[in-house]
């Protein structure tokens, strides 16, 4: 027999509501249109999803708000989400494109950011093979690629400020 409030935490963690369904469903197209032009374009094609490149992790000019903040890691769930729902794996550079072309289409400023890190002994691969890993952050936090963004050494970063006129990605 379960414990009652264990059906009142899974409703919780695995219902989403309509806003970020919809939410989803704007993000399928564009995962597997960054799938695509990760495989098959130039990686300068990729980049320009990210924003522009910085040298240094300069912060964005603006205050991110707390509904900015908010709406922001709706995106990101709902772009893991989505990403899931593929019959390919979807990791951390299409979902990076991906949130970054949505938070620009709704004009938040954030962060993308390209890292990497050597395996180490507790790794699976063999001490010394390169793992990259890109994340997005808004407003300091990070919104997609958490789970392993702390075990990175940042190598590029690309602003997106909503000042700046968001490019189509082609």
């Amino acid at each position: 027999m379960r414990p009652a409030g264990a059906d009142a935490v899974k409703r919780l963690s695995i219902k989403p509501g309509l806003k970020d369904m919809a939410l989803s469903l704007r993000a399928l197209p564009l995962l597997v249109r960054a799938s695509y032009v990760l495989r098959r374009a130039p990686p300068s094609r990729a980049m320009q999803w990210l924003g522009v490149a910085q040298d240094s992790p300069a912060p964005v000019s603006r205050v991110c708000h707390a509904g900015e903040l908010a709406l922001a890691r709706r995106i990101g769930r709902a772009v893991q989400r989505a990403a899931r729902g593929l019959p390919w794996k979807c990791d951390c550079m299409p979902q990076a494109m991906v949130t970054c072309r949505l938070l620009q289409q709704v004009r938040i400023d954030h962060v993308a950011t390209i890292g990497g890190r050597l395996a180490g002994e507790g790794d699976t691969v063999a001490p010394g093979t390169f793992y990259a890993h890109a994340w997005v952050s808004v407003g300091g936090e990070v919104v997609v690629g958490q789970a392993t963004s702390a075990l990175h050494t940042p190598l590029a970063y690309f602003v997106a400020e909503s000042g700046s006129a968001a490019r189509s990605p082609n």
